[in-house]
């Protein structure tokens, strides 16, 4: 993959071609993710807790040992706000 501190290009990144492929944890926590671009190309970002991105402007609320948490802003069926979490793990 390419390495680069160019941000994320966060209007059209689909949360779901995001793969955690590292974790720094201690007073600044850190997190590389991976992000498929094309069949042969996947570029890697390093990101930190409280950053926005995608779509749905998801936003990075934890790094852990184990991966990393988003949360998104959604309105339900009804029109009340509502939070979705995922915990996208440390990929082998």
């Amino acid at each position: 993959g390419v390495f680069t501190n160019v941000p994320l290009p966060d209007n059209e990144l689909d949360l779901s071609k995001i793969k955690v492929i590292g974790v720094l944890v201690g007073k600044n926590r850190q997190a590389m993710i991976q992000i498929q671009e094309s069949a042969n190309k996947a570029s890697v970002y390093t990101v930190h807790e409280g950053d926005k991105f995608g779509r749905e402007k998801a936003e990075l609320k934890a790094i852990l040992p184990g991966g990393i948490v988003l949360v998104e802003k959604i309105i339900n069926v009804y029109g009340q706000q509502e939070y979705l979490e995922t915990v996208v793990p440390l990929s082998k």
